[in-house]
């Protein structure tokens, strides 16, 4: 928990030196955000130039909405569900241009598919990555590096049962994120 309240803390404070205009504070958030905002976009929408365009359009709407910034409860959840709206406001607009025939609309409806299963990838990976050290280490060694449970105890000097409750608590975790999640669509 106090590692929580630290990172609770570090952000909370990145959160109001950019609401007061700190370039040095944004310049950090957009490092840690941007590549990944950009990825995000460029593996829905399939075109980079406009892909970093979106995201660049992003961080200037963050900078011009700094103000509301300390009231945001989790920064990469906005950010990502600002790169998502993007995402599928630049599709809906492609789509009012484009003529859709109908043997494309499944095409269409796969690439929705794709992305929301790949929002979710990216959102659990995000949240992986502000688990406990051990946690985050035994889930990716299970779920990434398919090493099964009795050999990750033997790797980390641990029961094959402490393994066992890390994957637990962490699947629980991730179960009640994407609960979360699921209500976005």
């Amino acid at each position: 928990m106090f590692a929580s309240q630290c990172f609770d803390t570090a952000e909370m404070e990145l959160k109001e030196r950019i609401a007061a205009g700190d370039l040095d504070a944004f310049r950090e958030l957009f490092e840690t955000y941007f590549p990944k905002v950009r990825e995000f976009i460029a593996a829905f929408i399939k075109d980079d130039k406009s892909a970093e365009d979106l995201s660049q359009d992003i961080f200037l709407k963050i900078w011009n909405m700094r103000e509301v910034l300390p009231e945001v409860r989790n920064v990469s959840s906005w950010i990502y569900r600002m790169a998502r709206n993007a995402s599928l406001n630049y599709i809906r607009s492609r789509k009012k241009t484009a003529v859709l025939t109908d043997a494309a609309l499944p095409e269409v409806r796969d690439t929705e598919d794709i992305y929301i299963e790949r929002e979710k990838e990216l959102i659990i990976k995000t949240f992986v990555d502000t688990m406990p050290e051990r946690r985050r280490e035994i889930f990716n060694m299970s779920r990434y590096q398919d090493i099964p449970n009795d050999k990750i105890a033997e790797i980390l000097h641990i029961s094959k049962k402490t393994v066992e409750n890390h994957l637990t608590l962490a699947l629980k975790d991730i179960r009640n994120l994407l609960g979360t999640f699921i209500i976005f669509f």
